[in-house]
């Protein structure tokens, strides 16, 4: 009889109600429930971090292949090509790509009869969503600027240029080319990737 009576729970009405074997009580469900948010929590953002690091080996991938052909162009004309430091797509095409297009494997970027920008690697970083959509390129050309700062655009001086690329060749920490943002997570900010003269392709500095 004792025992019957502790199978059983009787309510006010008086009558009896089994309680279901293996049931889960609210208390239990509640603790499964923040399990699982706590796990989630703790999951997505490394998911995000291993994304945004695929998608920086990808960046440095293309800034290398950019840099052979940079090298490719430096060994065959004994200096860095004249050109400036951006490339926007609408206003034609920069000096640059035209001038390594025979050493890269792949097609330039182009505007489509609808005005749809088509661009793929080496020239577009994964995480850049400002400028390739735009410009069709990712990275700016950051040995363009001292030549801009020289007036070189305006008045090419083979000998100054000359001078330039002796300055990258002796200095291997000045980037040759660079992300055009802060598009990468390190630490609590973003950063920069860069090509350097020697071909690394790294943290900008």
């Amino acid at each position: 009889m004792s025992s019957q009576r502790s199978k059983c729970r009787v309510s006010e009405g008086g009558s009896a109600h089994r309680q279901a074997p293996g049931a889960f009580t609210v208390v239990e469900l509640l603790v499964a429930v923040f399990v699982l948010a706590v796990l989630i929590a703790i999951l997505l953002p490394a998911m995000g971090l291993a994304r945004a690091s695929a998608q920086r080996s990808v960046c440095l991938s293309n800034l290398r292949s950019l840099g052979a052909a940079v090298t490719g162009y430096v060994s065959a004309y004994s200096v860095i090509p004249l050109a400036g430091p951006h490339y926007s797509l609408p206003e034609g095409r920069t000096a640059l790509l035209d001038q390594l297009s025979a050493l890269l494997d792949a097609d330039l970027p182009r505007v489509e009869h609808a005005g749809e920008v088509i661009v793929g690697q080496p020239f577009r970083c994964p995480r850049d969503s400002e400028s390739a959509p735009v410009d069709g390129f990712s990275y700016e050309y950051t040995a363009g600027a001292f030549l801009a700062d020289y007036g070189m655009a305006q008045d090419p001086n083979p000998k100054l240029l000359r001078e330039i690329t002796t300055m990258y060749e002796s200095d291997p920490v000045l980037p040759v080319m660079e992300d055009g943002g802060n598009w990468h997570p390190r630490g609590l900010g973003f950063k920069k990737n860069a090509l350097f003269f020697d071909g690394r392709a790294d943290w900008k500095p």
